[in-house]
């Protein structure tokens, strides 16, 4: 019930984040463990009172206590389920993903072979250089964060209007965190729902996670080609070798193709990604890794 209530304590800071954005309330960890308290007490309170005296209760009790505490049930049932699995992968590698399995069923239907190949590596097998790439590139904030940089996010929404008058791409505000989130637990959809649940499982897996294994996580599970998942997959396909031996030009180079992976070829860049992973190889000396 604890560890339960933990989590939808975090993602309950999502709601008071889109109320009070300009408030402490939103950088403040403890927040999500206060709330976390509360949630877990009211279902445990609701629960009791459905399970106990039910026959001394009036109708008006039973219809509100009794129908909250069933559906409080079923939440917690749900939050469970997502919380046995986010303290699982805290440990475990995940055996597939729904980005994997949606790539591998469409194929057919896009005119491909399908394809799947990843091989799990370890944090400590990882070249440093990539994970300085990848921080760079996508997450420039990442150590500093609690899963979700909500000033990326404010700069994204004065900025993208007149991005998008001017006929350029808008810019994305999603973290490491997000996108580990959105490749490990949710199919590629754009609607506002997995957005909501993007950002809830951001702020679960941080606390539960640590930053090492988000990062660890990210870079073995999100795509680098058509069928090709995870760093060492990756490394060995466009450069044949291992992602320990990679090189900054090589990391810069595998970085530069995230933003889109299957139309970008980090052994055959186009102009574009030589000028991406230029500026990603320079920057690359500033960016710290969590230990």
């Amino acid at each position: 019930l604890f560890i339960g209530a933990l989590i939808s304590g975090w993602i309950s800071l999502l709601s008071i984040d889109a109320v009070s954005r300009y408030t402490k309330l939103k950088e403040d960890a403890g927040t999500g463990i206060v709330l976390s308290v509360f949630f877990g007490l009211g279902i445990l309170l609701l629960t009791i009172i459905q399970h106990s005296g039910s026959d001394q209760q009036s109708g008006l009790d039973k219809f509100i206590f009794g129908r909250a505490a069933s559906m409080s049930e079923m939440d917690l049932l749900t939050i469970g389920i997502g919380t046995l699995s986010v303290i699982a992968l805290r440990w475990i590698p995940p055996i597939t993903t729904p980005l994997q399995v949606w790539r591998f069923a469409t194929a057919v239907f896009d005119n491909r072979t399908p394809r799947l190949v990843k091989d799990w590596i370890s944090y400590e097998e990882v070249s440093p250089h990539l994970l300085r790439a990848v921080i760079v590139t996508e997450d420039r904030k990442f150590l500093r964060h609690h899963g979700i940089d909500w000033d990326a996010v404010d700069h994204a929404r004065r900025v993208n209007p007149s991005r998008v008058r001017r006929g350029k791409p808008p810019l994305g505000a999603s973290t490491i965190t997000m996108q580990t989130a959105r490749n490990v637990y949710l199919l590629p959809f754009r609607f506002f729902v997995r957005k909501v649940l993007e950002a809830g499982l951001a702020y679960a897996i941080d606390a539960v996670w640590g930053k090492k294994r988000v990062l660890e996580m990210y870079v073995n599970v999100i795509e680098w080609g058509d069928g090709i998942y995870g760093v060492q997959a990756a490394a060995r396909a466009y450069f044949k070798k291992d992602a320990s031996a990679l090189s900054r030009k090589e990391a810069a180079l595998l970085a530069a193709v995230i933003q889109n992976p299957r139309r970008f070829h980090a052994d055959r860049p186009s102009p574009y990604v030589k000028r991406r992973a230029a500026g990603i190889q320079s920057r690359m000396g500033g960016a710290a890794l969590p230990q």
